[in-house]
């Protein structure tokens, strides 16, 4: 049902678009929507510009979930839609953050491997760590036996720079540097 309002007046709600589907049929699969979008750049199946998504019980307030493992030794180019990062690298492997990010960006970074993962701003922008902007910061070691988990935010201007602040819970496993 599509339409002005689509719920029985007793309910209380307004709705435009309502789709049920409770065929009895225990061979096949009932489907409410099925979305099929591509063709394009970007193919969005679903923008949603207002409000919040329930599913059952849940809600689910603005935000996704993209997970991107990367074993890569030659470095890895982050993406705009890369939000959780989990390097299984044995040695050195250098991200590459995003160049044009909005404020507030924030990538998490696993290192779940035995090699070091560092994290490479690009153009103009720099690594913000206590007062000081540098080069890059580099992910390192494991904190009582177990790998370190880095959060990087993109703050914006500081200090004539624009600056990403990279942090963990334990900062014996991170550094930073200029060379």
């Amino acid at each position: 049902m599509i339409g002005s309002n689509v719920y029985p007046l007793s309910t209380g709600l307004k709705g435009v678009a309502r789709f049920i589907n409770k065929d009895y049929n225990r061979t096949l699969t009932n489907y409410g929507v099925e979305i099929d979008v591509a063709g394009a750049n970007e193919n969005i199946a679903i923008d949603i510009l207002n409000g919040d998504v329930k599913l059952g019980n849940g809600v689910v307030k603005g935000g996704r979930y993209v997970l991107k493992y990367t074993s890569s030794l030659s470095g890895y180019q982050i993406g705009d839609d890369d939000e959780y990062i989990v390097c299984t690298n044995s040695s050195k492997v250098d991200l590459k953050l995003p160049a044009t990010p909005k404020q507030g960006k924030t990538i998490w970074v696993k290192q779940l491997g035995s090699g070091m993962v560092g994290i490479i701003p690009q153009g103009n922008h720099k690594m913000y760590y206590r007062g000081s902007n540098y080069n890059w910061g580099l992910i390192n070691d494991k904190s009582g036996g177990v790998t370190v988990l880095a959060m990087i935010t993109f703050i914006g201007n500081v200090n004539g720079a624009n600056c990403w602040v990279m942090n963990t819970m334990d900062v014996a496993g991170i550094k930073f540097g200029d060379d």
